[in-house]
């Protein structure tokens, strides 16, 4: 796993993680979205997905300019915790699947032109 040491959130997405596996490269990433008054009804839960399902990947590039594409996979998990009465930004976090797998000799990946990631040999 790679880390940035920049959290800032530009727009309604900030970058989380990295994740380097054998088949993908896994971009983690803290998505805001509208207001909303938190429930436990249909009509919440229908508002979130539909939110969620209109989420666009991030942008994913290596120093030896690998071109990756998303995958289709994804997954989004919401805030969790209790109900509130309080209107607030609806949330995700959602890790988004790219191929090609990340090649051996690739050592920095950018997210969306702002955050930058590196894997140091050894």
């Amino acid at each position: 796993m790679l880390h940035t040491e920049d959290h800032k959130r530009y727009g309604t997405r900030a970058f989380l993680r990295l994740e380097l596996t054998d088949d993908a490269v896994i971009v983690v990433v803290h998505e805001l979205g509208p207001l909303q008054v938190r429930d436990e009804s249909q009509e919440g839960r229908d508002a979130w997905h539909t939110w969620q399902e209109q989420l666009e990947p991030p942008a994913l590039t290596d120093d030896l300019a690998t071109t990756y594409a998303p995958s289709g996979e994804r997954r989004e998990v919401g805030p969790g915790g209790s109900p509130s009465t309080v209107r607030t930004p609806m949330k995700a976090t959602v890790s988004w699947r790219f191929l090609p797998p990340p090649p051996a000799e690739a050592c920095r990946w950018t997210v969306d032109a702002r955050w930058t990631v590196e894997r140091f040999p050894g």
